[in-house]
């Protein structure tokens, strides 16, 4: 829904942004509106990127690539497009952390289409560094946490089994008896990450961001 794009929109830049799923675009081009900030949004997988090669200075993915079916082809095309020396951002959850518990206990209970690798794989800067290759140098990166807060438990597992895109598309394949099987392992998983805060619970989501230079 444009985080990213409207937060380098904010600080001046030339912005396009791109996501395949329109309806995330359509609220995307609303917040832009809402701040009269000028963004081309374009519907686009990140496999396949509608521009040039080098046609940008910076490229950016917050906890979007990392979805991509296919890794490879998704790190070639965004490193295609970045010039020579511009910068590559990537954001990731990684494996360890909350968000990479949360897709771990939905693969225990829907099995991932044949060949597919856990999205997770792009919070590990090794991984990520042997994606891109030697169309980048200066491959560095750093963690950070996400402090999200709910009313309980129960209440995070409601919200993202109706909601959240790996959740809810994993409970739509399960009958009522696997709904309910995953609905507790993910109640259990946050009552096992969770701080009391006052009106409710707090969860932290770890993330890392792996910064490169293309060459």
């Amino acid at each position: 829904t444009g985080h990213s794009a409207l937060a380098a929109a904010r600080q001046g830049g030339d912005v396009t942004a791109i996501d395949y799923v329109p309806a995330l675009l359509d609220i995307a081009r609303g917040r832009a509106a809402a701040e009269h900030l000028d963004v081309d949004f374009v519907e686009a997988p990140a496999e396949v990127l509608p521009f040039g090669n080098a046609a940008f200075d910076t490229g950016i993915s917050s906890i979007g690539i990392m979805f991509a079916a296919d890794h490879e082809q998704a790190a070639r095309e965004l490193t295609r497009v970045v010039r020579p020396g511009g910068r590559i951002v990537v954001t990731s959850w990684t494996a360890d952390g909350f968000v990479g518990g949360m897709l771990a206990a939905v693969g225990r209970h829907v099995t991932p289409p044949p060949g597919a690798r856990p999205a997770t794989r792009w919070g590990d800067q090794q991984y990520v560094a042997s994606l891109f290759g030697d169309r980048v140098h200066s491959v560095d990166s750093h963690t950070a946490v996400l402090t999200v807060r709910f009313v309980d438990a129960a209440a995070f597992a409601d919200l993202f089994l109706g909601y959240y895109g790996p959740t809810f598309s994993a409970a739509s394949k399960l009958d009522e008896g696997g709904k309910h099987a995953l609905r507790a392992d993910l109640i259990s998983l946050a009552e096992s990450r969770q701080q009391p805060v006052p009106g409710g619970i707090s969860i932290d989501w770890e993330y890392r961001v792996i910064e490169a230079v293309r060459s």
